[in-house]
């Protein structure tokens, strides 16, 4: 399953979904078939018997699917011979990081802007998380994957124009850092774009520690590109493994963004309806990721109750109220370097960036067969705990 086989029948997706066809396809496309550590097939094999148990006929989907899979075992195969040729990745640290979570559309993306104006973040791009390792084939790799992303977000905003007022992404812009995780096959990300319930379901019941292992290894590949001081990482799905991100990342600081539910899951199930008609309600799917988000709250508010101080709720309402105030606060929480001067650079981005720059999200929890009554219900340990900040 190892070596570098040609494929003789590249339309055999269709019937079978083989992990052992999708690797011998990465290693034809890329010329490389050292695996490394190879712990990622269970969660792949999972993935795989998910969606095609999900989609055992779905011609299009299929062919999607398996060139999706053959591209990021692909991305695997690159991380891994920079690993191999470059063995002083690995040690590289990542010096006091900060996280940046809460549910989806809960201010996450507002606050990483505004943190990431100060110098001594180190920022990762979005053309960087979608290619993170170095390809020693290509004289200019970052000009070609710059291109590469910014023709992949133009086809995004051609077929789906209504993204970008609900999520504005740029090639070379700082974003979240799901891609990263997204390579370790265990991800929200994935039963997201393919809606695969029985993957959802099983998801939920997995330790993420080793998923956050190779996450970590993949930072270090970022940090001997770049160099930095500090990590800046912003990610909702961070929400459900801030006890792996703690057992991982022994100095990180995680900056937990509230917002009220009703708003931040209608917000949340809007962003997912451009990809898939939730018009019909709640279906299976849709429970378990709810499921999701009660865990995700759940586990993080035990973290805090146990009394670390590495985890700092913040209001979503007093961000907009006085984003200053609220992020020299989080500086000072945790230790990093606070001047004035900094003030400068939120400000600025403020001005340039308005709310509602690109037009209004609208979104209600009825279009999904929700009430405010059924979220309050649903998660009343959350509204009890921290309702004075939302």
């Amino acid at each position: 399953m190892h070596r570098k086989n040609k494929v003789k029948d590249m339309s055999s997706p269709l019937s079978s979904l083989s992990m052992e066809h999708l690797m011998q396809m990465a290693c034809q496309k890329t010329n490389l078939c050292d695996w490394g550590d190879e712990s990622f097939q269970y969660p792949l094999g999972k993935l795989l018997e998910f969606f095609n148990e999900m989609y055992p006929e779905d011609v299009n989907k299929r062919f999607s699917f398996a060139y999706t899979i053959a591209d990021i075992l692909g991305k695997r195969l690159y991380i891994q011979d920079n690993f191999k040729s470059y063995q002083e990745i690995s040690g590289i640290p990542v010096k006091q990081p900060l996280f940046i979570t809460g549910l989806p559309r809960t201010g996450t993306t507002l606050i990483h802007h505004l943190i990431s104006r100060d110098s001594i973040w180190r920022v990762l791009l979005y053309w960087e998380l979608l290619y993170p390792y170095q390809r020693k084939d290509i004289e200019n790799f970052e000009a070609y994957a710059v291109n590469l992303t910014e023709q992949g977000l133009k086809a995004l905003y051609s077929l789906r124009p209504e993204f970008i007022y609900r999520h504005e992404t740029k090639a070379t812009g700082p974003e979240e850092c799901f891609n990263l995780l997204r390579i370790t096959f265990y991800n929200i990300a994935w039963p997201n774009e393919w809606y695969l319930t029985n993957y959802l379901e099983w998801f939920l019941q997995q330790d993420m520690t080793d998923s956050y292992r190779y996450y970590k290894k993949l930072l270090q590949l970022l940090l001997w590109r770049k160099p930095g001081d500090h990590l800046l990482l912003k990610c909702p799905a961070h929400l459900f493994n801030v006890d792996a991100i703690f057992n991982v990342f022994p100095d990180a600081a995680v900056i937990w963004m509230h917002r009220n539910p009703c708003k931040s899951i209608a917000s949340g199930l809007s962003l997912l309806s451009v990809f898939h008609d939730l018009s019909a309600g709640p279906d299976e799917f849709i429970k378990l990721y709810m499921e999701y988000f009660k865990q995700s709250l759940h586990k993080t508010m035990e973290i805090e109750k146990s009394g670390t101080n590495r985890l700092k709720s913040i209001s979503y309402r007093e961000l907009i109220r006085q984003p200053v105030e609220v992020i020299r606060d989080i500086y000072h929480r945790f230790g990093y370097p606070w001047d004035p001067d900094k003030e400068k650079g939120i400000l600025k981005w403020l001005t340039d960036n308005p709310q509602h720059k690109h037009g209004t999200h609208k979104y209600r929890l009825e279009d999904f067969g929700f009430t405010e009554t059924d979220i309050r219900n649903r998660f009343s340990e959350y509204f009890d705990t921290y309702g004075h900040l939302i």
